[in-house]
């Protein structure tokens, strides 16, 4: 898929920049199989909606379990606890929200 002004980058993972690459992420979801991600984000983002709005155009995807404690530099001790909150969840994608920037990836 080629959309104007959106750079992706597909290698072990698939990254999409740019503005408006959040429209991408329920097609995305889709041609991965992906059908509980985990969202992870920092509590800013979340608190100032910017995650959520990510989340809310994905139309029928989900449920989607979310981590949205990643400190400003995400620390070995945040990596375990998202693993764990995705292992409990029982996830099967992340979709990590940081700073207005979306990006997926398959477990």
């Amino acid at each position: 898929m080629s959309v104007d002004g959106i750079a992706t980058i597909r290698y072990l993972t698939t990254t999409s920049f740019g503005f408006g690459a959040s429209s991408l992420l329920e097609k995305v979801l889709g041609e991965l199989g992906i059908a509980g991600p985990l969202v992870v984000t920092d509590p800013g983002v979340r608190a100032a909606g910017v995650a959520d709005g990510v989340v809310d155009r994905t139309g029928d995807v989900g449920p989607f379990t979310w981590f949205d404690r990643t400190p400003p530099n995400p620390t070995e001790e945040a990596v375990l606890e998202a693993t764990e909150v995705f292992r409990a969840a029982g996830c099967d994608g992340i979709v990590a929200n940081i700073r207005r920037r979306s990006w997926t990836t398959r477990r």
